[in-house]
């Protein structure tokens, strides 16, 4: 893989192949969800000041008014990226059900993007189920979500509710993936502990998330959770084995 570049705030852009065809953007994050939708989140607005190590990226700021510590890490590795994410509350409130937004924006890449959801996968009950094929509750047709079993939904909005649409299937696993066109491989992206699956077919994004779960933060808490984008050669079997494997490391 290609060593990774930046552009502020908080996006970090990846090469999926050696040529330079395929350019995915990860936003790390693009929000943080304090237990709501659409209230008392927080969205990456001041200058960023990345460390570039080579093959590593990172950054550690105090943002949203001195109320919230993030701190984000890409490093390339031969099959993808390993990703850290570091959330704090430095405010003297309790912060529950937070949730970082992570969004891999596909649009492009021409042997990723799935604006049809055709070749975007999750796993529920040990078994694939393919986004475009899944019941929906809800939403607008371009916006899809999927719970992690076992996670806690935070308190959405009617204008959440009328947007996105939550699949009857929950997610085994926390792990999304997309099928590449005619190439043999599978994209996928995970953490060690996930929240919900997400996917926003609009052709301007095409983009997944497997968005990482912090649980509860009391005031100067801090926790960090561990990701990957990976590309495996293969089957969809292979390539949710070779996640797994990988967010053990």
């Amino acid at each position: 893989m290609r060593r990774p570049a930046y552009f502020r705030p908080t996006i970090v852009e990846m090469y999926l192949d050696d040529q330079g065809a395929n350019r995915a953007s990860l936003w790390l994050p693009e929000l943080i969800l304090r237990g709501k939708t659409d209230h008392d989140s927080y969205s990456p607005k001041e200058t960023i000041r990345w460390r570039d190590d080579g093959w590593e990226l990172s950054y550690r700021e105090t943002v949203d008014d001195g109320q919230m510590l993030i701190s984000g890490h890409v490093a390339a590795i031969n099959e993808g990226w390993k990703l850290v994410l570091t959330i704090g509350n430095c405010s003297d409130q309790r912060w529950d059900n937070v949730i970082g937004v992570v969004c891999l924006l596909l649009s492009s890449t021409p042997e990723f993007a799935d604006p049809a959801r055709t070749r975007t996968f999750f796993r529920s009950d040990n078994r694939f189920c393919r986004l475009s094929d899944v019941d929906v509750d809800g939403g607008s047709p371009p916006y899809r979500m999927s719970m992690v079993k076992g996670a806690r939904q935070v308190e959405r909005t009617q204008r959440h509710r009328d947007k996105w649409g939550f699949v009857h299937n929950d997610s085994d696993d926390g792990i999304i993936a997309v099928i590449g066109r005619d190439s043999g491989r599978v994209l996928t992206a995970s953490w060690d502990s996930v929240n919900h699956l997400q996917a926003n077919a609009a052709t301007g994004f095409c983009c997944i998330h497997a968005n990482p779960d912090f649980g509860d933060l009391l005031p100067g808490e801090e926790r960090m959770r561990k990701g990957v984008v990976i590309i495996t050669k293969g089957e969809l079997e292979s390539a949710w084995e070779n996640t797994k494997r990988q967010l053990q490391d």
